[in-house]
């Protein structure tokens, strides 16, 4: 999902180090690795297909509260694919859903806080998990509608950021999933991005959210940037298209969301 790649030679500090990302690779066919799927609350098209599909890849499915439902409701067998968790304040999930799940031996743990999403909660719950080494992954790539409630969508880019300090350094990339594309967060520093798994769609872009970003400079784009300030309510990466086959570099000086059009609910 992602790595390290080292420059020991002819490098000076700021770029000794490049952080490899391949989001989409995984779904390849032949591919093995440790991933976790996480449904949310909120309906995508496509959905079935997917899940019957990328079901097997991944070695841990939970459930963020709703998502429960969305998923029994989704699949036409409701046998064949049940989850490993549900989490959250269960508030918006259905009690037949979850008593079902239950019985099919789905470990379902209630967390009450208000102060956090469901999302973010189930997160932090999988993340205890793997510390105590109950279960495996190395990537999280969270499910949810591309439309719907504006507040609910920025929540769950929310979730990226918030939960920074806690996959730091774990080895787990957060990815946003919907329908169309996948998000995730690029930390200052240089980063490479595969982009030749033959699932790309083509179209990206770079987003400073919360924050302004100094300088960033990019490579393997139509429109590249150099050393680029960007920020709200001036210059922001959108509707870019990759240009590269095999990668984009980016190197930024603060956080940005990096975001990629996907074909894996096309042709399916």
């Amino acid at each position: 999902i992602f790595g390290v790649i080292l420059y020991m030679s002819n490098s000076t500090p700021e770029d000794a180090v490049h952080v490899l990302h391949r989001p989409l690779h995984c779904f390849q066919s032949g591919e093995t690795q440790d991933l976790c799927l996480l449904l949310l609350n909120s309906e995508c098209n496509g959905i079935e297909k997917f899940i019957k599909r990328y079901w097997k890849k991944f070695s841990v499915r939970a459930c963020a509260d709703g998502g429960s439902s969305f998923l029994y409701d989704s699949v036409e067998d409701k046998h064949e694919y049940i989850p490993d968790l549900i989490c959250g304040d269960l508030d918006s999930a259905n009690t037949d859903v979850l008593e079902f799940y239950r019985k099919k031996g789905t470990s379902i743990v209630q967390m009450p806080d208000q102060d956090h999403t469901d999302f973010t909660k189930t997160v932090v719950h999988l993340m205890d998990l793997r510390k105590a080494g109950k279960v495996q992954f190395s990537a999280v790539y969270a499910l949810n509608a591309v439309w719907g409630r504006l507040d609910q969508s920025l929540a769950n880019i929310n979730t990226l950021y918030s939960l920074h300090q806690q996959l730091s350094g774990s080895g787990v990339t957060l990815h946003l999933m919907t329908e169309d594309s996948v998000s995730f967060l690029l930390e200052p520093g240089n980063h490479v991005i595969h982009t030749d798994s033959g699932l790309e769609e083509g179209h990206c872009g770079l987003l400073p959210l919360g924050e302004s970003c100094r300088s960033c400079t990019t490579t393997g784009l139509k429109w590249n940037l150099a050393t680029a300030r960007m920020e709200l309510g001036g210059l922001v990466s959108t509707s870019n298209l990759l240009r590269a086959k095999a990668h984009v570099t980016v190197n930024t000086s603060d956080r940005l969301l990096w975001t990629m059009s996907h074909m894996l609910f096309k042709y399916m």
